[in-house]
């Protein structure tokens, strides 16, 4: 028989045999999910095995967190492309500690992360490169705090209004 001692797993990153508990973030993704149900599976005791209903419950829990994830990161890629063409606010300050705000130009996805590329502004007016290119600049989508709302403007010489 097994002896079973209390221990404090406050602060404790790692199991006895060296294993991450969890992500640095804090939080439990789809892989620590099945890390998790592989461990219990291998270290179960064959004299006293559990219902196997348990184990299709948790797949089934398993299957609906992966089909929340993947709704989540399509929510956020759909909310992060209604940015493009917008002024946005960013959650960060320029080398003088002025806040930065840009127009989103484009968003991309690289895994789980979002970045939104920027047309910077300064003072109301666009940033240029030294040869007059607009100056582009990425940012994670989780640093765009506020959304400026374009007022309708009509082209010069047409009669268009955008």
């Amino acid at each position: 028989m097994s002896d079973i001692t209390n221990i404090s797993i406050n602060g404790a990153t790692k199991t006895a045999k060296g294993t991450p508990i969890v992500k640095k973030t804090g939080e439990l993704d789809k892989n620590s999910f099945l890390r998790i149900l592989v461990a219990e599976l291998s270290n179960q005791d064959p004299t006293q095995q559990k219902d196997s209903t348990q184990y299709i419950a948790q797949l089934a829990q398993f299957s609906s967190l992966e089909q929340l994830t993947n709704l989540n990161n399509n929510i956020s890629f759909s909310g992060a492309t209604s940015l493009i063409g917008k002024d946005v606010l960013i959650n960060q300050t320029d080398n003088e500690g002025n806040a930065i705000m840009g127009t989103v130009k484009g968003v991309s996805k690289n895994g789980d992360s979002l970045t939104v590329t920027l047309q910077l502004m300064q003072n109301g007016k666009p940033v240029l490169t030294s040869d007059g290119k607009p100056y582009l600049q990425d940012f994670d989508y989780k640093n765009v705090v506020e959304v400026a709302e374009i007022t309708k403007a009509t082209i010069p010489n047409s009669n268009t209004t955008v």
